[in-house]
């Protein structure tokens, strides 16, 4: 089965099967491995542990010799769980904990990417405000907040991403800008973001950074860390409003999305949900810098809303791995705003 590309020659994986792709952007073949998906929580098994609305995001993990300990937003409240790769709530610690000293009144307030830096371990979340209570009509941001207690609480240290959008509470737009996926290198640590920038107009995929550095010593401050968004090259733009550019050729659709590095192909791992015509389905991307991604590969072709991916890497720190990866998904047969009645935890393993 063919789609129709983006000047690329692209085969749509088939679960089990091989997949090819020649982009004449990499000058390569890219060949991808889609395993077979595999249920890991039911719908009525995820609301039996008050996993009602988890996970509304994604998926933040932190592995410790064979235990992996997982947090995500339930309901824009905050959970933790742990267990194995393949039974990530074997223990159910926590369900419906806030972030603590939150600067800003947020409607909704959801946090799940995590990572450690010194003794602290540190949390993104995706915040949304509800202008006439609507939660349909939501202006989302991204803010970052830190424990130091094992990921027992959390504190904020405030909203560090927004659009470049002006929230309107008139105009009936949804400002997404997704869950904070994330990278470290070279001592700084970048945010991927969509970026909202008038109500027809967005780059879907745009980035942020800030030095690890910066970040800690706004910890000891009680300060809020400055994040810089890229645009035409250069960390020039503020965080909060500044302008961003689009990171994909063609700025394509994307919904929501995860990003790894992959040191087999030495390439950073973009896994991605955009809507087909017959619902919500997975993609990949790969990038040698950071700041330009491509080609797309179709990974699923299903019927109904595969969302909020999260990539987990088979190595120590799941943000890497060596060619083989575990992609962590909801999939609901009603999707949107209904999803929660149906939706299933579920994963599958791409091979590189």
């Amino acid at each position: 089965m063919k789609i129709k590309p983006f000047f690329l020659v692209s085969i749509v994986c088939v679960f089990g099967m091989t997949s090819l792709l020649f982009s004449p952007f990499l000058f390569r073949l890219i060949e991808v491995r889609v395993g077979t998906p595999e249920v890991l929580l039911t719908a009525a098994e995820r609301n039996a542990l008050n996993l009602h609305t988890w996970p509304d995001g994604n998926i933040g993990i932190i592995k410790n010799d064979e235990t992996y300990t997982f947090y995500g937003t339930n309901g824009g409240l905050l959970s933790k769980t742990s267990g194995t790769i393949a039974n990530p709530t074997n223990q159910v610690v926590y369900t419906n904990r806030t972030i603590q000293g939150l600067k800003e009144n947020y409607n909704y307030a959801g946090g799940g990417p995590v990572f450690k830096a010194d003794e602290y371990l540190f949390m993104f979340y995706h915040a949304e405000y509800h202008p006439n209570q609507n939660f349909q009509q939501f202006y989302s941001t991204i803010g970052i907040a830190y424990s130091s207690d094992e990921g027992e609480t959390f504190h904020d240290l405030g909203k560090i991403i927004q659009s470049r959008y002006v929230l309107n509470e008139d105009d009936p737009v949804a400002v997404e800008m997704a869950g904070a996926p994330f990278v470290i290198q070279d001592d700084y640590i970048f945010v991927f973001f969509r970026d909202t920038i008038t109500t027809f107009q967005q780059n879907n995929l745009a980035v942020a950074r800030c030095s690890i550095a910066n970040l800690l010593l706004a910890v000891t401050q009680n300060e809020t860390p400055n994040f810089s968004k890229y645009f035409q090259g250069s960390f020039t733009e503020p965080g909060l409003r500044g302008k961003s550019s689009a990171l994909e050729f063609l700025n394509g659709n994307i919904r929501w999305f995860d990003v790894g590095f992959d040191s087999k192909k030495n390439q950073y791992v973009l896994v991605f949900v955009d809507d087909t015509i017959i619902g919500q389905n997975l993609y990949l991307m790969f990038s040698q810098d950071l700041f330009h991604w491509g080609p797309r590969i179709n990974l699923t072709f299903r019927s109904g809303e595969i969302f909020y991916p999260t990539l987990i890497g088979q190595e120590h720190n799941p943000k890497y791995s060596n060619g083989s990866w575990w992609i962590y998904y909801t999939y609901s047969a009603l999707g949107s705003w209904s999803r929660w009645q149906d939706a299933n935890l579920e994963r599958l393993e791409i091979t590189l």
